[in-house]
């Protein structure tokens, strides 16, 4: 057991932890907390060739953010919650998880060195969000004040919204908290783009997309009610000619490190680690794959012209960006701007009872394999990635499959 000063020390440790002695970890804290786990996972160089690929991590849900657990697990009375999560660790029952990778590029689109940034790469497993609700309700965003320009600690947050109750006072407090802060952003923000992203009509998207906060640091505008992004993205294609080859080979690579075995600890054995059950699980798993491969090879015959088609979508008017994992894919949201006052308020609303990452209200949807965002100004802007924010970049994201072995 390790307690931690900081919410950032679980990189350190994850780290520095030994493959050949460790049978789990279990993160005693919420989302934010589970994804610095799995980013510095994956970012260790070994984790493919030594046991790690299959290290299973696993979940307690004590903190604020607790959208992943829900997502695995539909929260009851806290006690049988608790007891329901913890059953897969107790059970030894795990199953590999796709997570999203995003890595930050360049405004000419290409990836940023490692050496040249410490966040170049981050994963998760929940999404990544970039929307107005996130300003309003944490803070950040463009025309934000000194004192709210970076958003809330993760620990300091709220949480979800409670609905009313006459026997609940704080139920209420909440819920005309939140009816004011929207208000008073509505009151102080604008929709009118071309007054807070100014640009010359005759440049082109790239460069705009470029050059576009220096301009506007030079003249302070109100807040924005609108996000603002270049988009870049190749459409699903659910196989063919062009790409079963490439696929094919991803999933015996996936087969092979999933079978990968290590020996288990005393403390694995006492407490039933090492059950035959994973021999039988990975047996199970070789035959899903067998038969992934054959409707793989089936599809080799099949033309698709706008297999690794690169698109190019500008999106003037939006609440914000959805970006989640959907299957083998990546499905993006564009969540769309309110239009009154009132619809400003419900949107928020419904944001504030939803679950993280699930608010789809009107969204229009996008499913890819690949996906560039460029916002349209970074200044006080943040993208809050499984419910942890970071300074906003052009990234680029990309889905990996089986990535991380979760209990669930």
């Amino acid at each position: 057991m390790v307690y931690l000063d900081t919410d950032s020390e679980i990189k350190d440790f994850i780290k520095v932890l030994d493959p050949s002695s460790t049978d789990g970890v279990l993160v005693v804290g919420d989302d934010n907390m589970i994804q610095k786990a799995v980013t510095s996972l994956l970012s260790r160089d070994d984790f493919k060739t030594t046991p790690l690929w299959s290290l299973p991590i696993g979940a307690v849900p004590v903190g604020i953010w607790n959208g992943l657990i829900n997502s695995m697990c539909e929260k009851t009375v806290v006690p049988k919650w608790f007891y329901n999560v913890l059953q897969s660790v107790l059970q030894n029952n795990t199953k590999r998880r796709n997570v999203l990778e995003a890595k930050v590029v360049s405004d000419d689109s290409q990836p940023i060195e490692q050496s040249k940034t410490s966040s170049a790469n981050t994963y998760a497993l929940l999404g990544i969000e970039w929307n107005i609700w996130r300003d309003i309700e944490l803070g950040g965003g463009f025309g934000a004040s000194d004192r709210h320009k970076k958003p809330a600690n993760p620990n300091d947050h709220r949480g979800v919204l409670t609905t009313l109750s006459v026997s609940s006072p704080i139920s209420w407090s909440r819920n005309f908290g939140a009816l004011w802060r929207s208000t008073w952003y509505w009151l102080r923000s604008s929709e009118n783009n071309t007054q807070i992203y100014p640009h010359d009509d005759s440049k082109t998207s790239s460069n705009f997309f470029a050059d576009s906060s220096v301009t506007i640091s030079e003249k302070k505008q109100k807040k924005s009610r609108v996000k603002l992004a270049r988009l870049t993205y190749t459409p699903i294609c659910t196989g063919c000619s062009k790409c079963w080859e490439k696929k094919l080979m991803s999933y015996k690579e996936s087969n092979l490190q999933v079978n990968a075995k290590k020996s288990t600890s005393l403390l694995g054995r006492i407490f039933g680690f090492s059950l035959n059950s994973n021999n039988n699980k990975s047996n199970i798993d070789g035959m899903e794959s067998e038969e992934i491969q054959q409707q793989i090879k089936a599809k080799c015959s099949i033309e698709n012209p706008a297999c690794d088609e690169l698109k190019e979508l500008v999106v003037e008017k939006a609440s914000g960006f959805t970006i989640t994992p959907e299957g083998d894919h990546i499905r993006l949201d564009i969540l769309r701007h309110s239009t009154s006052y009132w619809d400003h308020i419900q949107q928020f609303r419904s944001w504030l009872l939803s679950q993280p990452y699930s608010f789809k209200s009107g969204s229009q949807v996008i499913l890819c394999d690949k996906l560039r965002l460029f916002p349209g100004q970074t200044e006080n802007e943040y993208y809050w990635i499984d419910n942890d924010y970071f300074e906003a970049h052009p990234i680029e994201v990309n889905l990996r499959r089986n990535a991380v072995n979760f209990f669930m």
